[in-house]
């Protein structure tokens, strides 16, 4: 902690001065070079127009914005304090290269470097189909992992799709495809990964490797059912449900609320189980957003229960802002403590049997009834899951919304 918050104090010092004319908005292509030694690719766009500087990373269509840009002489930050990681380099004239870092008890550091964004060549597409759905086998070492599914689609010579767990998925993945060999990346500032599959006589196997560890083999087989999709779900549910869900926590502006207030009395109630730094909770805050917006006057309230890798109050109020801005939330953002054991045990482990998964939703009807629990969130990348979420949610609201009391 004392290492960031030195990091972060300098950080507040740095921008950036070019040794030749750039223009102020332009799409950057890098790569961080993994634990293992793989690169791991990865696209952003930076604009100098705006003071602070604004930036977000691509992944396909998807834009996930840089909560903090700063630059000073020759040198460049991007900070996520949500994660308690930052990137940080120097500008060469023709290439910004620098280290990520990850700030922990070991605080780790990988080497990057970025370029202004050059005309891609022109690839030669293999013939063999890549879409669908799939399911994964993950091998390690004498295991296999088969809970993981996923979804692929392609765009001409482009990519697209994700690894889907019951409890959510790993975000959008883009990249291109050579013939048999279909090459694909995520990354976030937080998230690092890089998928290469190939085909042979038939069957697709790759290597998944993240920032850290060694590459991680899989192989898919087709899905030919949609009912086969995905059919195992976390079943979360509570210790004793005719309790009440009790919460407390204090907002970025200072202020505690309590289950018990009045603002949440005769009110349906979604509670969001949620972390600034968990990407499965960026992609659920705008749809509950929407929910609250939309049903607010009909007796709606929403309230985020946010769990923080740091324990700094000041750092989660910073990161409860930044994330409230990132997303327009106007529902309220309650710290909780940090995501220690012992915490998560005292406030959600005492009330709720398997709580397991970051986000975790919970529906409360007007009467104050836990209706239901819905444990992880599919963002966008997962297509047709993320759809029949939306649905699902919407169908949820309805429900607590009109659930009488009974008798």
């Amino acid at each position: 902690m004392n290492a960031l918050r030195s990091v972060s104090g300098t950080l507040l010092l740095l921008y950036v001065v070019f040794h030749q004319q750039i223009s102020a908005q332009e799409i950057w292509q890098g790569s961080l070079t993994a634990a293992c030694g793989r690169q791991i690719p990865f696209r952003l766009v930076l604009d100098f127009r705006p003071q602070p500087p604004q930036g977000y990373f691509l992944n396909g269509s998807e834009q996930t914005k840089i909560p903090e840009i700063y630059f000073r002489s020759d040198s460049l930050a991007l900070i996520f304090s949500e994660y308690k990681a930052a990137m940080i380099g120097t500008w060469t004239g023709s290439a910004w290269h620098g280290s990520f870092y990850r700030y922990r008890s070991d605080t780790t550091a990988y080497e990057f470097s970025a370029l202004h964004e050059k005309k891609p060549s022109a690839v030669k597409s293999g013939n063999s189909a890549f879409e669908g759905k799939f399911k994964v086998y993950l091998f390690d070492k004498k295991t296999c992992d088969s809970t993981m599914m996923a979804s692929f689609w392609t765009a001409g010579d482009s990519v697209y799709g994700t690894f889907i767990a019951p409890d959510g998925d790993e975000g959008l993945f883009a990249g291109i495809r050579r013939e048999d060999t279909i090459t694909l990346s995520r990354f976030t500032g937080w998230q690092a990964y890089l998928m290469e599959i190939g085909n042979k006589k038939g069957i697709w196997k790759g290597t998944l490797t993240s920032r850290s560890g060694p590459p991680q083999e899989f192989m898919l087989t087709p899905i030919q059912s949609q009912s086969d999709f995905l059919k195992e779900e976390i079943s979360t549910t509570m210790k004793r449900p005719k309790d009440r869900f009790s919460f407390s926590g204090t907002t970025d502006a200072g202020d505690t609320i309590y289950s018990d207030g009045t603002r949440f009395n005769g009110k349906a109630v979604i509670v969001d189980i949620m972390g600034t730094w968990c990407h499965n909770c960026m992609d659920a805050a705008p749809l509950l957003q929407d929910l609250y917006a939309e049903y607010r006057n009909e007796g709606l309230e929403v309230v985020a229960l946010t769990f923080e890798i740091s324990s700094d109050p000041s750092l989660a109020k910073k990161n409860i802002s930044l994330f409230r801005k990132r997303y327009g939330i106007t529902y309220p953002i309650l710290y909780c403590g940090s995501t220690q054991e012992a915490n998560i045990t005292a406030r959600l482990h005492s009330q709720l049997n398997n709580f397991s998964a970051f986000p975790t939703a919970i529906f409360i009807d007007k009467q104050g009834t836990v209706r239901f629990i819905h444990a992880g969130f599919h963002g966008k990348g997962t297509g047709g899951e993320y759809r029949h979420q939306v649905d699902k949610y919407y169908s949820l609201v309805k429900t607590i919304l009109h659930t009488k009391k009974e008798e």
